[in-house]
Parts: structure tokens; sequence; C-alpha cells
């Protein structure tokens, strides 16, 4: 290579091309973000591993239509066993378990829930690091933001690919999840509470997509250094987590039930999430003794403290990200 093709490969070009009719630019930041990312093999690995949670998920929903068949055998005892360990759910000696599957299948996805919360904290770190870091160490924004490009435009754009790789991680999964336990076993109940379930389902994972999505953008659009934006994503996400962790062992759970409960967003996700698919409510309706699913309800903690905490936060990322880029849209002038 040449010191002047050299010279011209590293510096931005005009474009020679022509430009479309079309408005909407935020779709060409979408595709190449998305495209980007799947260069990395990293990346198709935990979009891969992320299915295995439709296997996890499916094939306690065949345990729990099995069970319902060989209740009263030697084999109902090892099921009882499997599903009391991993939903945290004590249904032993209950013979019409056609009438807890509704409230089985939504206990289920509360804890794939919180195992998907792990692909997220890992997705998230990598696809949304750099989508704003990378822009501001290549010194591209004011090119960007040469029209037609908007910081609304832009940050949307930027967001839906934080969101694209987080829905194949939550919300994704777990419609497939309810789409092949409805064919393999014949869902939880009636079409309404199949529906019901698979909306409260996407609302969860929405939530998913924007809480995250707020915080990494907000994170890479303060520094250039996509490794210090790596850093301080998972201190945001750990850091809550032992510090909630410290205080729940050490006050009451009255205490911790309020403002002192809601410090992890890790777990403000899980009370909404609880919240969303109804589960508390339902197992408190059911004729189980409340010590027998105490443990997979876990702490209480007040939803609206926790959703006025997560809307707190994303509106403060969203807030400093607007800030951080309509100021680098104004250098865009200077082109």
């Amino acid at each position: 290579m040449t010191t002047a093709s050299a010279d011209q490969a590293h510096h931005y070009q005009r474009w020679q091309g022509t430009l479309g009719k079309s408005h909407w630019t935020w779709p060409a930041i979408v595709s190449n973000g998305i495209t980007s990312a799947f260069k990395h093999a990293i990346t198709r690995v935990l979009i891969l591993t992320s299915g295995t949670t439709v296997l996890a998920a499916v094939g306690l929903f065949y345990a729990i239509s099995l069970l319902e068949s060989v209740v009263g055998t030697e084999q109902a005892k090892g099921l009882y066993d499997v599903l009391g360990t991993l939903l945290k759910i004590d249904i032993s000696g209950i013979t019409r378990l056609a009438e807890f599957r509704d409230v089985l299948w939504r206990s289920t996805f509360l804890m794939i829930t919180k195992i998907q919360m792990g692909w997220v904290l890992f997705v998230v770190a990598r696809i949304g690091a750099g989508l704003i870091a990378k822009d501001l160490k290549a010194r591209a924004l004011p090119i960007y933001f040469s029209k037609p490009v908007t910081p609304a435009t832009y940050l949307f754009g930027k967001w839906a690919v934080v969101a694209f790789f987080v829905a194949f991680a939550i919300p994704i999964p777990n419609l497939i999840s309810v789409v092949l336990g409805t064919v393999l076993t014949g869902g939880p109940g009636t079409t309404v509470q199949i529906l019901g379930l698979a909306l409260d389902l996407v609302v969860s994972g929405l939530m998913v997509c924007v809480v995250s999505g707020a915080i990494i953008l907000a994170l890479s659009s303060a520094t250039s250094e996509q490794r210090y934006v790596m850093v301080a994503w998972m201190a945001i996400c750990f850091l809550p987590i032992i510090a909630q962790t410290i205080i729940d062992k050490s006050l009451p759970a009255d205490v911790t039930s309020g403002w002192l409960g809601c410090i992890s967003l890790r777990d403000d996700i899980i009370v909404l999430t609880d919240r969303l698919l109804h589960i508390r409510q339902a197992l408190a309706a059911t004729s189980l003794p409340a010590e027998r699913f105490t443990q997979a309800l876990g702490r209480y903690v007040d939803p609206g403290k926790a959703a006025t905490v997560l809307c707190t936060v994303t509106a403060a990322a969203i807030c400093f990200s607007w800030r951080r880029v309509v100021r680098f849209s104004r250098m865009a002038s200077t082109v």
C-alpha cells in the first residue's frame, strides 16, 4: 500500500453516491450496528447459547405435563423432587395438578428470566459499550450529524441495536418456549391464558430492552474508551446486587420491602416481572400453604417503588445521553 492510499484509508471521505428519497435514516444505523456486531464470533455464540433457555423451559413444561399423567406412581416422586428443586415450589402430594399448570408455567418463566438476566449482562456489555464510544474515538459524530441525521434519530438507532440483541436474550426465547410448550403439552390453560402469558412476557422483555439500552448508551456517550464503558456497566450491574444482598441479610424483611429493597436494578426487574406474571397473587389464591412457595417468591418488595427506581434511572440515563449527543451534534456545522 502506497503512502497516499494508506493515508486515504484512515480518513473519512465524502460519499460519491446518490442520496435516497427516504426521510428515515435510523434503519441504516440499526442495520450497520447489527451487521458489525455479528462479525464477531463472541456475539454469535452469545445469541446461539441464549436459546438453551428454550430447551430448559420446554423441558420443565414437559415434566409438568408428564407428572399429571403419572400421579400416584413411583415416577411421580422423582418429578415432584425435580420441579420442587427448580421452581422452589413444593407441590408434593397434589393430585389435581391441572389446576396448577398456569401458575407453574408462570413460575417457570420467572426462574428462566433470572437466568436470562445473565445473558443480558454480557450481551449488552459486548454490543452496547462501543456504540457511541467508538464514534467518539473516531470523531465521527460531527459527520453523522450533518443532515439528514438528527440526535433523536441517532440515539434511537443506537438503542434499537441494543434492543435487537436483548430481544434475542429474553422475549424471543420466551415466546418460542410458549409456542413449543403449547404444541407439546397443550399449553398452560385456555387460549386467553396463553395469549395473556405471551403478552406479559413481551412487556417484561420490552422493559429490559428499554432499561438496559438507556443505561449502556449513557455510559457509552460518556467516554471514547470502550473498556471504561464495559467496566462501568459491570459495576452498575454487580455492585448494587452485592449491596442489596448485604442489606437483606442485615435488616428485617419489613424494612427492605420499601426503598431499601430497590437498590439492585436486576432485582427491581425481577420484582416487576413477578408482578406482570401475577405469580404472587396466583400462588396465594391456590390451596397450597404459604410455606410451600415462599422460597420461590423471595422477599416482598413494593412493585411501585421498584418501578419508580427503574423509571428514574432510565429517565436520567436518557437525559444524559441526549445532552451529550446534542452537544456533539452542534459540532456538525464546523465540518
